[in-house]
């Protein structure tokens, strides 16, 4: 799954602005469908963002426009600088700098998949003789997760899902727009720890207030090399308080003389204390034999 950079900028960018105004509809309106468009050129557009000589007509289709005038969407957008008009036709306005260097990343990874698989069978192919293969043995490394058998763009699929999780958790926790070389940043990392480790590290540069990925990577080293400090420790129950049954109350304060009315005045007068006493102690989440 591919995935492009969504700055939170753009809801109050000039551009968006312009073009919301030439259109008549709101900013969220027109982010959703320029959202549409740049999903539709993750798969069609060059790394340079060329679009061909697309007509008007299939660009509002593509972006998912319902309007009646195709040709006044492509425009707004091009007015807007959103869409660049060359020789060739049209072209994605900073296509390479937002997506088309992390699609060009990705076609490098697949042909390199492609080729290591193509020399894998060739080895295979040219073995005549019968003499069997000693199987080589491998030890576990045990200071990364094990990871079960899976196609190379399985893998790849998780760790875009991953870091685009990772990518908006940025966000959210330091108020700063995710770069591409962070985003490589957390894929690196997402091949030694775990995605909660990143996830955590995030929110405690979020917590401390700093905005560089540096601080992320000094986070995410101490925790790999000295392990993890900040996990709670578990919280200890009180022990349970004991309420006297008033027996020594009687003994001390109650003479020979008492009458039955006086003894049931006085257990009356502590059934009552003892009812007090237990409800001041569940408030204060003491559990009270």
């Amino acid at each position: 799954m591919a995935w492009i950079e969504s700055h939170q900028s753009l809801h109050r960018h000039r551009k968006l602005v312009r073009a919301a105004g030439l259109l008549g509809v709101s900013h969220a309106t027109l982010i959703g469908h320029l959202h549409i468009l740049w999903w539709w050129a993750l798969d069609n557009a060059d790394t340079d963002g060329r679009l061909g000589d697309i007509s008007a007509g299939a660009l509002a289709v593509v972006a998912d426009w319902p309007g009646k005038t195709p040709e006044r969407f492509t425009e707004a957008l091009i007015d807007a600088g959103f869409i660049d008009r060359d020789g060739e036709g049209l072209r994605l306005h900073d296509w390479y700098v937002y997506a088309g260097k992390l699609n060009g990343r990705r076609d490098a990874n697949r042909e390199r998949m492609k080729r290591a698989r193509a020399a894998h069978s060739e080895t295979h192919e040219q073995r005549t003789d019968d003499t069997p293969l000693r199987p080589r043995a491998e030890l576990p490394n045990r200071t990364q997760p094990t990871i079960p058998p899976a196609t190379a763009r399985e893998v790849s699929d998780e760790t875009e899902e991953a870091v685009g999780r990772l990518c908006r958790e940025w966000e959210r926790a330091t108020g700063t727009t995710v770069t591409a070389m962070l985003g490589e940043t957390f894929a690196t990392w997402l091949a030694k720890v775990s995605e909660e480790w990143v996830g955590d590290a995030i929110r405690e540069t979020g917590k401390a207030g700093a905005k560089s990925p540096r601080y992320l990577q000094r986070i995410l080293e101490t925790w790999s090399t000295e392990g993890r400090k900040d996990t709670p420790a578990a919280k200890k129950t009180p022990p349970p308080v004991a309420i006297p049954d008033g027996s020594w109350l009687k003994e001390h304060h109650v003479g020979p003389r008492a009458t039955p009315e006086e003894m049931a005045q006085l257990d009356a007068e502590y059934e009552a204390n003892k009812a007090k006493a237990k409800a001041e102690l569940a408030a204060l989440g003491v559990i009270a034999e």
